[in-house]
C-alpha cells in the first residue's frame, strides 16, 4: 500500500492535469470540481492529523512537567516520613512506600572467591 503522502501526490497530480486540460469533461461521473472536493478531504484529514500530533506532543510535554512536579512532592513526603520521629526509615510506612527498610538491608559486604592455583 502506498504511503499517505504518495496517495495525496498522485491524486493532486491527476486533479491538476484534469483541471488544466479537461475541466468541463466528466470522468468517472465527476467534473474536476467534484474530484477536487474529494481531494480536499484528503488534505483536510492530513491537516487534522498534523494538529493532533502537535496536541499529542504538547500533552506529552505537560505530562513530563507534571510528573516532575509530583515526583518532587513525593520525595518530600518520603523524606518527611524518614525525618518523623514516629516513623523513620525502618517503619512499616516507609516500607509501604516501596522502599527498603533499613532493617531489611544487607550489609553490602561481599567476599570474592580465590581461584585455585593463584596466590
Amino acid at each position: 500500500m502506498p504511503s499517505p503522502e504518495l496517495n495525496l501526490l498522485k491524486c493532486e497530480t491527476t486533479l491538476n492535469a484534469v483541471k488544466e486540460l479537461a475541466s468541463d469533461i466528466l470522468f468517472g461521473g465527476m467534473k474536476s470540481a467534484d474530484f477536487e472536493a474529494k481531494v480536499q478531504r484528503m488534505r483536510t484529514v492530513r491537516e487534522e492529523i498534523i494538529s493532533l500530533e502537535s496536541q499529542l506532543a504538547a500533552a506529552r510535554d505537560r505530562r513530563g512537567a507534571i510528573d516532575d512536579e509530583v515526583l518532587a512532592a513525593e520525595k518530600l513526603v518520603v523524606n518527611g516520613i524518614v525525618g518523623d520521629s514516629n516513623f523513620g526509615p525502618d517503619s512499616p510506612l516507609y516500607g509501604a512506600t516501596g522502599r527498603t527498610r533499613s532493617s531489611e538491608r544487607g550489609s553490602g559486604l561481599t567476599r570474592k572467591k580465590k581461584l585455585a592455583g593463584k596466590i
